[in-house]
């Protein structure tokens, strides 16, 4: 894309808050030099397509086919949203009356901390943080429901054990998906209870067209953003709505956030550096109101060896599942358990294996392992979310993430 449609599409999403862009979008508009092709390509394939609607429309800064795409959009993004908030109703009402607090994680949260429109964040699904000790209870409680697992398990237990988050589905129209987390921080960061206690304390209650529900304060959430990052690779080229996520959080909570907080929980959680990389991104391109003075204590902390081989095995330019799963492994605490997961994740029981790979004869069993092995070499680009194409990702099943 140009330099001049790029900084165009930064422009006109920044107009949500700051009251300067939208002229500054429309004096770019009038001069001609956007390529509105690639301008609506990049919308739509960075998630933001949706939130450009309301701001755009009706100020003439558009082309009319252009704004009618974003409004096809905008109401596509509701249409899927407004069922979606529903069933998260039904779910939060079935946990309230099994006495199981959660929550609300990603798209639904903040859809009701930051947008304050259903209609405005995109959602792959359903994501809802619960206490460790409530995980079977809420489980049993989705279950009765009826949400259902969506893959085998490696193994009876694997993902209680070593997992940090269930996938669950509810068959109908529209089906929806749930993932259910036990801990905030995907791996390799192990559980740290004290962490998990910090992220309870802090949560706040949010309300979005009559649901409420308890979100992350804006420091967790701005920690969880960085994470979410992280995990996939995406500091260098992070999806677009990833960044307005957090750029949102930013501008939503500006002179709430304690920024000393903020940083003495970085070093704590071991994301001095993906914090680093996006706040300063975001500062740099969308304005966001980050002071000068905590940039420059941001830049100064150091992170420990730990993190800054995590994170370079994370943000490398071509990682592998085989490498994510070494990352894993060697942040396991003790010999008897990183034994159990790498035996576990190496070999999965038959059952699993029959249906991760779809293999129509058991007869083909055996040749399956080696496959899962080779194929897990295979390099892929940051930010690739590892799907069915990717069969040899060792740690767990890929899933489309919002």
């Amino acid at each position: 894309m140009p330099a001049p449609t790029a900084e165009f599409l930064a422009t006109c999403l920044r107009a949500a808050w700051d009251e300067s862009a939208l002229p500054a979008a429309t004096a770019a508009a009038q001069k001609g030099a956007i390529d509105w092709p690639a301008w609506l390509q990049a919308a739509c394939e960075g998630g933001v397509a949706p939130l450009l609607y309301p701001v755009l429309r009706a100020h003439g800064v558009l082309p009319p086919a252009i704004e009618e795409s974003l409004r096809q959009a905008y109401y596509a993004t509701a249409a899927r949203n407004l069922p979606l908030f529903q069933e998260l109703a039904h779910v939060l009402r079935r946990l309230g009356q099994a006495g199981i607090p959660c929550i609300l994680l990603k798209g639904a949260a903040l859809a009701c901390t930051v947008y304050g429109n259903v209609a405005l964040r995109p959602m792959a699904d359903l994501d809802l943080l619960v206490r460790v000790r409530d995980r079977e209870a809420a489980v049993q409680a989705l279950q009765a429901a009826g949400y259902l697992p969506t893959t085998e398990e490696m193994w009876p237990g694997f993902t209680e054990a070593f997992g940090h988050h269930a996938h669950l589905a509810r068959p109908g129209l529209p089906a929806v998906t749930l993932e259910l987390h036990w801990t905030l921080l995907p791996p390799p960061h192990l559980p740290d209870p004290e962490a998990e206690d910090w992220f309870w304390e802090t949560a706040r209650l949010a309300s979005c067209d009559g649901l409420s529900a308890l979100a992350l304060s804006p420091e967790a959430q701005i920690l969880h953003l960085c994470a979410h990052l992280l995990q996939h690779g995406d500091l260098q080229t992070p999806r677009l709505l990833w960044l307005h996520d957090l750029a949102g959080v930013l501008f939503r909570y500006r002179g709430e956030i304690a920024w000393e907080s903020l940083l003495t929980r970085a070093q704590w959680l071991e994301l001095v550096l993906p914090l680093r990389q996006a706040m300063e991104r975001v500062a740099r391109d969308w304005g966001t109101p980050v002071p000068a003075e905590v940039l420059e204590q941001l830049r100064g902390l150091s992170p420990s060896r730990r993190e800054v081989r995590r994170f370079r095995g994370l943000t490398a330019h071509r990682r592998t599942a085989a490498a994510g799963f070494l990352a894993q492994l060697a942040v396991r605490r003790g010999a008897r358990h990183r034994l159990a997961f790498a035996l576990g994740t190496l070999f999965p029981r038959p059952r699993y294996m029959l249906a991760r790979y779809r293999i129509p004869c058991p007869l083909l069993l055996p040749f399956a392992y080696p496959y899962r092995w080779l194929s897990s070499l295979r390099r892929r680009t940051p930010g690739t979310a590892p799907g069915r194409r990717n069969m040899g990702k060792l740690p767990a099943d890929g899933r489309p993430t919002d």
